[in-house]
């Protein structure tokens, strides 16, 4: 299944599904995607990865919104 990452988008709700943007240290270590927990008024997003033990604020500009395009690999 192929998963599409939209890194345009602008808003995030609460049980989105977030791949962290390649330029982000941690998406280097491993924690690539998560799920959003919270988003605020400003440019921040609090996401639970599912690689951390802890919740992670990041901003929005350095998530992107995965999308389930149906295709099997």
């Amino acid at each position: 299944m192929t998963e599409l990452t939209d890194f345009s988008v602008d808003f995030f709700r609460t049980g989105d599904r977030v791949q962290l943007h390649p330029s982000t240290d941690l998406w280097t270590r491993g924690a690539r995607y998560g799920t959003v927990v919270d988003a605020y008024k400003g440019k921040n997003v609090r996401v639970k990865l599912d690689k951390m033990l802890r919740d992670r604020i990041v901003g929005r500009d350095d998530i992107g919104l995965v999308e389930d395009n149906g295709d099997w690999q």
